[in-house]
């Protein structure tokens, strides 16, 4: 029981280290980001079932002036088909489900442009091809403005204003967010310092270490209490009567028996005893 409980304990402390550990770097790194970058898209299943609708959330956000989505970094200037993961809710006549990270395919271009006042602008336009094994078509496209590395209200345009479905679909740059941080949230092997993993080898080994020495403590007591042990032999309850002996003692011949009288009696076989 003490090394069960000793087992837990040292369970227990590992987890509570890995996690102290993950919560110090994804809480470094601005994992989920501000609600504002969030984008969600309608969507509709293109086979024509009309009672259940989609939506897909993505986050679109600036790092050093390129822009990202959920975390993964996308070429300027062209169209890239994009395979990934990402949460997609679903209402089913109306009712609304629990959101699900689905595999998706969509398309994403990022223009560069200039204003008249000559600040850069960033213009981010999507287009939704397929989510797991179906085909869906978009309701609307949101446009992600970003001017001086300050964004802009979403514009939201029809599909067929939209400058990404201008675009041939035989050029698209086809590229996979399969191992990359997924719905915004980063995964914390993939944005762990090595600081953090040498703390975390650190605590693992400790731990090792720990379960390790308590094992052996656990071992050692047993082989004491073996070998303290009495050692227990059979009792023999048997008892060896000498039958002979026995015989002899009451059975023996020299025995003698004596009869006297306290008055003498005389007895005359000529005269009777009883006048």
């Amino acid at each position: 029981m003490k090394l069960q409980t000793s087992i837990l304990v040292v369970f227990l402390a590992y987890t509570y280290c890995l996690d102290s550990v993950k919560i110090g770097i994804i809480g470094a790194v601005d994992s989920t980001g501000d609600e504002s970058e969030l984008v969600s898209i309608d969507l509709k299943r293109k086979d024509g079932k009309e009672d259940i609708k989609l939506i897909a959330q993505m986050r679109i956000h600036l790092v050093e002036g390129k822009v990202h989505l959920n975390g993964n970094m996308l070429k300027h200037g062209v169209v890239i088909r994009i395979e990934m993961r990402l949460t997609i809710i679903e209402f089913e006549n109306g009712i609304q489900k629990a959101g699900k990270l689905k595999a998706v395919q969509l398309r994403v271009l990022v223009l560069e442009t200039t204003a008249a006042n000559g600040n850069k602008v960033l213009m981010v336009e999507e287009e939704f091809m397929q989510v797991e094994d179906y085909e869906v078509l978009q309701v609307d496209v949101k446009q992600v403005i970003f001017e001086s590395m300050v964004r802009k209200p979403v514009t939201v345009i029809s599909l067929s204003e939209s400058k990404i479905h201008a675009k041939p679909k035989k050029q698209d740059h086809h590229v996979s967010f399969k191992d990359h941080p997924q719905n915004g949230v980063q995964q914390a092997d993939q944005i762990m310092s090595w600081q953090a993993k040498y703390l975390l080898s650190l605590a693992f080994g400790f731990l090792t270490m720990l379960a390790i020495a308590l094992l052996y403590v656990r071992y050692t007591e047993r082989k004491l209490q073996r070998q303290n042990w009495p050692v227990l032999r059979p009792i023999d309850d048997t008892v060896t009567v000498d039958m002979e002996e026995e015989k002899k003692e009451k059975t023996d011949e020299n025995l003698e028996f004596h009869f006297e009288f306290e008055n003498a009696v005389v007895v005359d076989n000529k005269k009777a005893l009883v006048e």
